[in-house]
């Protein structure tokens, strides 16, 4: 279930009553092109809602489907969320966290323990229990199981 937020803040429940503005963005290239386009888009969307982007976390040349904590920047992003005052992480895509949709829940999730709310660029707030609306709009694959 997506959420849209068009508010100045972003509660958690985990930290019920300290109310956080700090926001970090991340982004991830599979080719290595410049991810320049995602910071704007990140720090366009946050500037409009008033939220603050303190800092980006990115990725190059990392496929979509290695895990999320087995990339640098991602596991540096997790770093800054553990020591606290985090509100949300921005992406432009889920597809940005990854293709495969067993680390995206995952990686949601884990977000999600540490009181941060994953938001897409444009607003939508991402549930930990992401519906099938939204993985169908992104990249991320199912894996499929095959039988012999």
């Amino acid at each position: 279930m997506t959420k849209h937020i068009n508010n100045t803040t972003c509660l958690s429940a985990a930290n019920a009553g300290k109310i956080r503005t700090e926001v970090l963005a991340y982004l991830r290239s599979a080719s290595g092109a410049p991810v320049t386009k995602q910071l704007l888009c990140c720090g366009t969307w946050c500037t409009a809602a008033g939220l603050n982007l303190a800092e980006a976390f990115s990725d190059r040349v990392v496929s979509g489907t290695t895990d999320p904590l087995q990339r640098p920047g991602f596991a540096s992003l997790m770093a800054r969320v553990g020591r606290g005052g985090i509100a949300a992480v921005v992406v432009t895509d889920v597809a940005r966290l990854g293709r495969n949709l067993g680390h995206v829940r995952s990686t949601v999730e884990l977000l999600h323990q540490h009181g941060v709310e994953l938001i897409l660029a444009g607003g939508e707030r991402v549930d930990p229990l992401i519906s099938r609306e939204l993985v169908g709009r992104s990249r991320v694959k199912r894996r499929r199981r095959y039988s012999a």
